[in-house]
């Protein structure tokens, strides 16, 4: 069965956030650095991507594309809107 796909833009702010909490719970599985640090910036920019479709949303100057996740130690951070750091096994 196909799937029809919708534009991120036609995406309601709960269905963005829905995918940003998929690729936090997929992030927590992922066994390389590159792969966990991906999926952090992918649920960091869909989670900033759902704030802006809040209603009473004011555009701020710093962009999705400009959030990364931060590695300290032994755990990745993904920017302010991280309920808590992964562990990462090297």
């Amino acid at each position: 069965m196909r799937q029809s796909w919708t534009p991120l833009s036609q995406r309601s702010s709960e269905t963005l956030r829905e995918q940003a909490a998929e690729y936090r719970r997929m992030a927590e599985t992922a066994r390389t650095i590159e792969a966990v640090t991906g999926l952090l910036r992918l649920a960091v920019r869909f989670e900033a991507l759902a704030e802006t479709h809040q209603p009473g949303h004011v555009p701020s100057r710093r962009h999705a594309s400009t959030i990364t996740p931060s590695i300290s130690g032994s755990a990745i951070h993904a920017g302010s809107s991280a309920s808590e750091a992964i562990p990462v096994t090297t």
